[in-house]
């Protein structure tokens, strides 16, 4: 019976790595391994792009005409929730090299998998001046564009960049990675195949993917002069039995964010509520005051003033009177 239970134990561990593992989608084609280069029939071709160095390269545009192309990864990337896994979204990494003095233009290209490269999703274009070799300029300026997201453009400083480098062809690495619970996109640009994170990096949220059961994924360039060396990617979908209680966390903290935040508006709804109140309270009442005091001024101004005619008039009446008796007075001492 003891040795039925460890068995048990023993298979039900290996349920969420299996399942893991089948749901993980990856490859890696590179210049040092020669099982998986660029020949493979994995791989696809469009545009100028052909291989070079017996398949352990590509080079990306044409060198007469200048025209561009690029690789396509031909399996479709499941990329939507299911009723057993999460899309938990990508990462991915791809080496080119440059002539030196010659900029141009090299991106990551998603698009959906029943329409082609020319209909993607979006893409994360880099452009890079004749400057960046010429005069050792380590700025780049990286953006998003797609059907169904804003553009997005900003500059990028290549991480590991050095001035001293004098190579007939200089290799850059592009890091990708996207984040499917926050749809948050980030790319980095390095000259080590060493990942460091980089202080300097591009972000931005798309929020494309939930529409599309498969995806597809590729890399091109627009113009200029690039091989590409090394290309590599994963996704994958995580087993909602080993996902449920992680979202429970997040979903329990999001949840108390939300409460928090609720509670510290309806704090200051409150607070705010009070101010405005007795502050307008404060205003009626001074407008009251004042006004009150204008209408007690005009009522004096209008009861009062008669009051003293009246009395002056008396006054003066009691005076001439006082007059005239004194008058007639002297006149009879006069006689």
């Amino acid at each position: 019976m003891a040795s039925f239970m460890v068995l048990l134990l023993a298979l039900t561990s290996l349920f969420p790595r299996i399942s893991i593992s089948e749901a993980t989608s990856s490859f890696s084609f590179t210049s040092f391994d020669k099982n998986a280069s660029f020949g493979s029939d994995d791989i696809a071709l469009f545009g100028y792009a052909k291989l070079v160095d017996n398949g352990v390269s590509v080079q990306l545009i044409d060198s007469v005409s200048r025209i561009g192309g690029g690789v396509i990864y031909k399996k479709p990337i499941a990329s939507k929730d299911t009723k057993d896994d999460y899309f938990t979204g990508f990462s991915t990494v791809f080496s080119f090299s440059m002539s030196p003095g010659r900029g141009g233009s090299v991106g990551f290209v998603v698009f959906p998998s029943n329409v082609t490269v020319d209909h993607s999703l979006f893409e994360v274009k880099f452009d890079i001046s004749d400057n960046f070799t010429k005069f050792k300029d380590s700025n780049v300026t990286v953006g998003v564009y797609g059907s169904t997201v804003p553009d997005t453009i900003s500059n990028l400083t290549v991480v590991n960049y050095k001035e001293k480098d004098e190579e007939e062809e200089m290799l850059l690495y592009v890091w990708i990675n996207y984040q499917a619970s926050t749809r948050y996109l980030d790319a980095r640009l390095t000259k080590s195949k060493g990942y460091t994170y980089p202080k300097t990096r591009f972000g931005s949220r798309i929020n494309l993917l939930k529409d599309e059961d498969e995806i597809m994924v590729g890399v091109k360039s627009y113009n200029g002069s690039f091989n590409l060396h090394s290309w590599r990617l994963q996704a994958g979908l995580v087993s909602r039995g080993i996902h449920s209680y992680a979202a429970l966390l997040e979903s329990k903290r999001r949840w108390e964010e939300e409460v928090e935040k609720r509670r510290r508006e309806k704090m200051w709804g409150t607070v705010t509520c009070f101010v405005m109140t007795f502050g307008s309270i404060g205003l009626v009442f001074f407008a009251m005051m004042r006004i009150w005091a204008a209408f007690k001024r005009n009522y004096l101004a209008v009861v009062v003033e008669p009051e003293e005619c009246g009395q002056k008039t008396k006054e003066y009446e009691m005076i001439k009177k006082v007059e005239v008796v004194t008058s007639k007075a002297e006149a009879q001492q006069g006689k």
